[in-house]
């Protein structure tokens, strides 16, 4: 595997989980079990207000669509230097929550507001997959 150049996310004690289920290609939401509402990651519940209600990690839809987005002409990181122009993306996630990431797969003068995405994972080290989102194909 080519030496991956861009930053990798901070893995730590709250969010690991998550990690692990993306490089098992499962897109992981946290879930609280009192009132169903999903999180990435959260560990106290805004919509109850449950100081420490039991919080779930759970396997999403992997739907969303597009919030909002930029697109980056410029690189403010070295590993970025191929990639100019590059999307940063808003999704809005079928169960609720926000996402940042990248659309792939489509042209940046392509990207619509509303435009439905299915999640896809890109394996960027031995330790690290990354989630991002696609245009769904129409079944």
């Amino acid at each position: 595997m080519a030496e991956y150049l861009k930053p990798l996310p901070d893995i730590d004690a709250d969010n690991a989980e998550f990690w692990k289920g993306a490089t098992e290609h499962r897109f992981l939401l946290y879930q609280c079990q009192a009132c169903k509402t999903y999180y990435y990651p959260n560990i106290e519940c805004t919509n109850c207000k449950d100081l420490r209600p039991p919080m779930k990690w759970v396997e999403s839809s992997g739907k969303g669509k597009l919030f909002t987005w930029t697109v980056m002409h410029r690189k403010y990181h070295d590993g970025f230097t191929d990639d100019v122009p590059y999307n940063v993306a808003l999704v809005e996630l079928q169960e609720g929550p926000h996402y940042l990431t990248n659309i792939v797969d489509c042209e940046n003068d392509k990207l619509e507001r509303g435009m439905e995405l299915d999640v896809t994972f890109e394996k960027v080290t031995d330790e690290v997959t990354l989630p991002k989102f696609k245009p769904r194909v129409a079944s």
